[in-house]
């Protein structure tokens, strides 16, 4: 017997975009975004495989939304596919908007300052920091982008270390760099 899924107000909806380098999943709930995931190919055989992992592209193939809740669900996932088509595409738009999780002032903060950070541009940990309001935080800052739950959305990767290297990401550096190459960021 398959457990009773709750629907209402709380329930999520999920979008899967099928690209040439996995799935990527989109979460959204009462008509915001609420989660990313992308392929984490520091943990798939394939990683190795992936051309000195340096990407020239991501071709979002299709995508289906799986699970639908609420009809705003439905318009925000279609601007979300929208959004990740036109990122990988390299042409600027902005993002849908987020609903950000329960966490930290300091955190918060972190991922409020992310949002701000143009497209092509980047930030280092301690700029960040101090615009979060802890000048002296650079690295509790790498922490909150590393549990930044919405990549693409909220744009950690915009963020690199004070001598230009790029420090961490989540789902991997390959993806870092090739998000950053999507925006003609210099890194």
């Amino acid at each position: 017997m398959k457990p009773h899924r709750r629907r209402g107000p709380t329930a999520a909806s999920l979008l899967i975009l099928r690209t040439d380098r996995g799935e990527i999943r989109v979460t959204a709930r009462n008509g915001r975004i609420v989660a990313c995931e992308l392929p984490d190919f520091q943990s798939l055989e394939t990683a190795a495989a992936q051309t000195s992992n340096d990407w020239k592209s991501c071709k979002v193939r299709g995508g289906k939304i799986a699970e639908l809740n609420s009809s705003s669900d439905k318009e925000i996932l279609r601007d979300a596919e929208y959004f990740v088509k036109q990122f990988f595409a390299g042409k600027p738009v902005k993002p849908p908007p987020v609903e950000l999780p329960a966490a930290a002032p300091f955190t918060t903060a972190v991922w409020r300052e992310l949002a701000k950070i143009p497209a092509g541009e980047t930030r280092t940990y301690g700029q960040l920091a101090a615009a979060a309001g802890r000048p002296l935080a650079a690295r509790a800052a790498g922490s909150a982008c590393g549990a930044n739950q919405i990549p693409l959305f909220i744009p950690c990767h915009r963020v690199v270390g004070a001598n230009g290297a790029l420090g961490g990401f989540s789902s991997g550096l390959v993806w870092k760099k090739f998000l950053l190459r999507c925006e003609d960021a210099r890194i």
